[in-house]
């Protein structure tokens, strides 16, 4: 545990305070777009899918696609900064000298990993995200939101695809938009992911070096936020 001197105590805690102010911030910015991307995306391909076939809605399933991409885009940023104010913050509350609140807890229970030290604080004593929903899907910020964005991509792209073959006269433009649809859903699913292991392997590499206060949840959390 690292010791600071009382001189140090008043600047740690103010920029304990403004870390978790950032950290928070960006929770938020994320629940804004967990519910707003997909329910305005509902309400847009419900209404644009049960018009005609027509090349404004091909253009305007073109823009709702690009945009759902581009917030995908900027939330993968605002990933980075998240992940890297956890990170931050479990540093300084090893450096004010936190104590766990944890301790008490079997090592396997509801996912938490009990480090081999007394230090803890709000975000070192988090769990570890261990659990998984129907023992297949684990519980995970990121995958929420990435199945969000994907399936939003997907029902545009699905919505383009029909409009454009009925204006075409392809038959079975409902078949056309549909696996359109998949098609994109899954092309931007398997992005994320692959995203996800390059930050990832970034994590474990020069950015959080090894031995710091995410070294104990890396062992039992591939790819946890840190």
């Amino acid at each position: 545990m690292f010791r600071v001197g009382d001189d140090d105590q008043e600047n740690l805690r103010l920029d304990y305070a403004e870390t978790v102010s950032v950290w928070r911030h960006l929770v938020d910015v994320r629940f804004k777009l967990l519910a707003l991307v997909p329910t305005l995306s509902a309400i847009g391909v419900g209404v644009v899918g049960r018009e005609e076939p027509s090349y404004d809605a091909v253009v305007v399933a073109a823009v709702a696609l690009v945009s759902i991409v581009a917030i995908a885009t900027y939330d993968l940023r605002n990933s980075m900064f998240h992940d890297t104010a956890i990170h931050r913050a479990k540093t300084l509350e090893s450096r004010l000298g936190l104590r766990r609140a944890s301790s008490d807890l079997p090592s396997r229970q509801v996912g938490v990993c009990a480090p081999k030290t007394d230090e803890g604080g709000y975000f070192t004593d988090r769990p570890r995200g261990k659990l998984k929903l129907f023992g297949l899907f684990p519980v995970w910020h990121d995958l929420a939101l990435w199945l969000v964005y994907s399936i939003s991509a997907g029902g545009w792209a699905a919505v383009g695809g029909y409009a454009l073959a009925g204006r075409q006269e392809w038959r079975s433009p409902w078949t056309w938009g549909v696996a359109q649809g998949a098609l994109v859903a899954l092309l931007l699913f398997g992005g994320l992911v692959r995203y996800d292991k390059q930050w990832d392997r970034l994590k474990k590499g020069d950015l959080f070096p090894p031995g710091g206060p995410e070294a104990e949840e890396r062992q039992h959390v591939p790819n946890a936020e840190l």
